[in-house]
Formats: structure tokens, sequence, C-alpha cells
């Protein structure tokens, strides 16, 4: 038993190293408040229908054109003219209604050719061009809007506004509309526009609430996996963004709140998904530990049952006193001993007789070397 708990003590040490790898040290302190929910639109305050839009800028349009020239010079009624032309040729009023571009570009002509500058009808028609060319500019802009419409497939969302607009189009765009009178036509061309910009609001603020939705769903799952504490920095950027589009749907603008809705669902759902795959990462990662602790225990149990320590013989430990060398009288360390005196003895001898012989021999070469000497000498005389 003694070695099973040796074994469950020193396994689940691992377990506590698994969750701080994976998951990370958590904070002492869980935040007081967790915003789960920016404060949506008030619906009654901020919400008018697609008919109400279009008729209030259909109205705001044509009062700026006509405050535009009240009081004006003619110089400066020509540098509007100048800017609205611009502003309709940039926008392809030329190919949205070609014939009755080509009308303003013959009046805009015939003006600039006037001899009666300074009368009163002479401004006046200075100021009805003016409104003509923006009105170029806002059937162009309704062109424009429609085919993203399209695209979009947000007719639905304002299905009325969307057909009375098309038929305005359709009308405006005929080379025969150019004998409409010209404030009918300047007037349904800022109607036109104004009835495309009504679907488009109505299609991106149903977009814009759906994917708040989704939004505030993501958002939940993250706080599930209290991302707002591991991601703190993340999660705030999140939430910021969430705020915006609420702000932005309030002004006006649901095409930017959308964005920023969807912005922030992806954002916490990243998150989400991240945090959650570590946690699992961390919970497989306990689960093999703690089998591995319980087959270590399992199996020191069955050995303790199948072959416990008592007081047996245990192979592969010996008895307390048992002897495990046999006594040496060191005889044979004695032995070699006097083998090598008798070796160093012969050696001395070997070498006394090595240096007698190289005596002799040095003897006699000393002898001869004498005897070849004097008879050199002998031989000289």
């Amino acid at each position: 038993m003694f070695k099973s708990k040796i074994v469950l003590a020193a396994s689940l040490l691992v377990i506590p190293s698994f969750l701080m790898v994976s998951c990370g040290s958590a904070p002492t302190e869980e935040p007081q408040s967790v915003e789960t929910e920016s404060v949506q639109p008030d619906a009654e305050e901020t919400e008018v229908t697609a008919e109400d839009e279009s008729a209030t800028d259909q109205a705001d349009s044509m009062e700026d054109a006509d405050e535009d020239s009240d009081g004006e010079t003619a110089d400066s009624l020509w540098e509007m003219i100048e800017a609205s032309r611009n502003e309709a040729i940039s926008s392809g009023a030329k190919n949205a209604c070609p014939a009755m571009f080509d009308a303003a570009e013959n009046e805009y002509n015939r003006l600039k050719d006037s001899d009666d500058k300074d009368s009163a009808e002479y401004k006046a028609a200075l100021a009805e061009l003016n409104k003509l060319y923006m009105a170029l500019k806002a059937l162009a802009d309704a062109k424009s809007k429609k085919s993203r419409i399209d695209e979009l497939d947000f007719s639905s969302y304002d299905q009325k506004n969307y057909d009375a607009g098309s038929d305005l189009i359709e009308e405006l765009s005929a080379d025969d509309s150019v004998n409409m009178p010209r404030a009918s036509w300047v007037e349904k061309a800022f109607d036109a526009d104004a009835k495309m910009s009504a679907v488009l609001i109505a299609g991106w603020r149903a977009k814009a609430k759906d994917a708040r939705s989704e939004a505030i769903l993501a958002q939940k799952d993250s706080n599930s996996v209290k991302c707002y504490i591991s991601r703190k920095d993340e999660y705030k950027s999140c939430q910021d963004t969430l705020k915006s589009g609420d702000q932005k749907y309030v002004t006006g603008d649901p095409e930017g709140a959308f964005n920023d809705y969807s912005s922030a669902k992806e954002g916490f759902a990243k998150m989400f998904t991240e945090v959650s795959e570590a946690r699992a990462r961390a919970q497989k990662a306990v689960d093999e530990a703690k089998k591995r602790v319980e087959e270590s225990q399992n199996t020191a149990v069955q050995a303790d049952i199948e072959k416990p320590l008592g007081d047996e013989p245990v192979e592969g430990i010996e008895d307390e006193d048992a002897v495990l060398l046999e006594e040496d009288d060191f005889s044979e360390a004695q032995e070699a001993d006097a083998e090598m005196a008798e070796t160093s003895e012969e050696l001395e001898e070997a070498e006394d007789e090595l240096e007698s012989a190289a005596d002799e021999f040095e003897k006699k070469e000393a002898e001869k070397a004498a005897a070849a000497a004097e008879e050199a000498v002998q031989e000289a005389q």
C-alpha cells in the first residue's frame, strides 16, 4: 500500500501544471460588472417609415435648391451652377438621362452667351438651371442606389418605395421626358432619389438589427468562458465596437452600424472559440492525468494484493547478515611480491653482465686502434 500512495502523490502533481499552462493564471477577482448588452435604440424615437423619409428627403433637396438661389448675384449663381454641373457629370448624369442632360447643356450655353445678365429674369433662369443640374445628379444617384438595392436584394424591405422609385427612374430616363414640364421633372428626380434612399435605409436597418442580435449572442458566449478576464483588452475593443454600432444606428447610419455589429460579433466569436479550445485541451490533459493516476493506483494495489511486502525473502534483496564477499588471506598477494623480487634480482644481474661485456668490447677496440696507429707511424718513417 505504501507503493500505491507514492505513485498517487507523484501523479497528482501533474494536474495543476496542465491547468496553469492551458488556462493561464486567473485574476483574484472577477470584474464587478460585465456589460452584456448595450442600450437598444428606441424604435419609436429613431425609426420613421420609408415613406416619411422619402417625403422629407425630397422636400429638403428642393428647399436647399431654392434657398441657395435666393438673394444671389449672377456671378455667385454661376459658381453654384458650375459646382452642380460638375457633380452631375461626376455622378453619371450624362448616361442616366442623355436627353435631359443635353437640354441642360443647351440652356447652359444659351445663358452663358446672353447679353441680358442684369435682369431678374436672367437670375431666375440661372436658378432653374442650377436646380436642373442638381436634379440630374439626383436621378443618377437614384439609379446607382437601385443597382445596389438589387445587388443586396433589399427591395423587399420597402417594396412600396422601391416600386414607386423604379417607375420614376424609368419615366425620367426616357428620351421623351425632356418634353415634361421642367419643374415636374426636377421634382420627380428628387423624389426617385429619396425613395431609393429610403429602401436602402430600411434594408440596412433590418440587417443591422439582425447583426446586433448575433453580436449580443456572441458576446454572451464569450462571457460564458470569461473572456472578459482572460482576454480583457480584446474583449473591451469588441465591446466598444458594439457601442459604436448603437451610436451609428441612432444617428441615421444603419450601414455603418451593421458593419460595427458584424465586426463585434466576429471578435466575440473568435475569442469564444480560442478560449473554449484552450479549455478543452486543458481539460483533456487533466482527464488523462487523472486516468494515469487511477491506473497507477490500481496497479500498485493489485501488486500489494498479489505480492505483499512482509518478512519473506524477496528476490533481489539480500538478508541483513548475508555474506556478500568471501574472506581474503592475502596469500596470493604475498606470492606475487616474492615473484617480483626474484625478477628484480635477475634484471640487476643481467644489467651487470651487459656492462662487463661493453667494457671488454671497448677495451679490445682501443687496443686495435693503438696497434693501427703504431703501424701507420712506422710506415711513415
